[in-house]
């Protein structure tokens, strides 16, 4: 009997966990799927030299894909940066970004981010935590999140979403040490983010509130005041 007691009890310990985790589940399979738009989505980098002169460059081909409930508020987005396409502020500058010291670019063609989790601060995307991975090296990272807005589909449009990204990361950590001395260690990367949902997915999914008046309230995908 006593055996029997501990089989019903172990079987209620998993029914309950089960019932935990299905909501999570539930409410991400509803969640609508974008593509980053390649022609719209725009990456850069800044980093200093003697803390006194900044470097930028951009890169002129960034991908990748997205997912995100509303109602449940998770969401998961994949961010791929093809290093190949740089371009700095000068001739010396691009060839230095090229070039193994830095992103080695005929070596390690993509840079990737991965989220684990979006994080939210009263009602706001405020974050979104994941890994970066860079020259075959990956860090966790967390990329800051402002102006984040997302429209529902019209008659000649479909539903999309933006939002600005901003990521802070050491460039030794990915193997990037040379130039100490002179370059500073930080690197800022700034993600300008358009994602338009896949086709057939539905306006449902990725409708945004509205207010007695008609007016819209808060975006769907809504973020931190800068």
């Amino acid at each position: 009997m006593q055996k029997a007691e501990a089989v019903r009890g172990a079987q209620a310990i998993l029914l309950v966990t089960i019932l935990s985790v299905l909501p999570m589940q539930s409410g991400f399979a509803n969640a609508t799927s974008y593509r980053l738009d390649p022609k719209e989505t725009m990456s850069s980098f800044e980093l200093w030299v003697f803390g006194l002169i900044p470097v930028r460059g951009h890169f002129k081909r960034t991908t990748g894909t997205m997912s995100f409930d509303a109602a449940s508020k998770v969401g998961n987005i994949e961010v791929l940066i093809d290093t190949t396409s740089v371009e700095a502020s000068s001739a010396r500058a691009e060839a230095a970004a090229r070039g193994a010291d830095f992103f080695d670019v005929e070596k390690y063609p993509r840079m990737e981010f991965k989220s684990s989790r979006f994080v939210f601060e009263d009602g706001r995307l405020h974050s979104v935590e994941g890994v970066l991975t860079l020259k075959a090296k990956t860090q966790p990272v967390t990329l800051i999140v402002q102006n984040a807005n997302c429209k529902v589909a019209t008659a000649m449009d479909a539903a999309s979403c933006r939002a600005e990204a901003t990521l802070s990361v050491k460039r030794s950590d990915f193997g990037m040490k040379a130039w100490s001395h002179s370059i500073g260690d930080h690197v800022t990367i700034r993600i300008a983010i358009v994602a338009v949902a896949d086709a057939g997915e539905t306006n449902a999914k990725a409708a945004m509130p509205v207010s007695p008046g008609g007016s819209i309230e808060a975006p769907t995908l809504p973020s931190r005041a800068p």
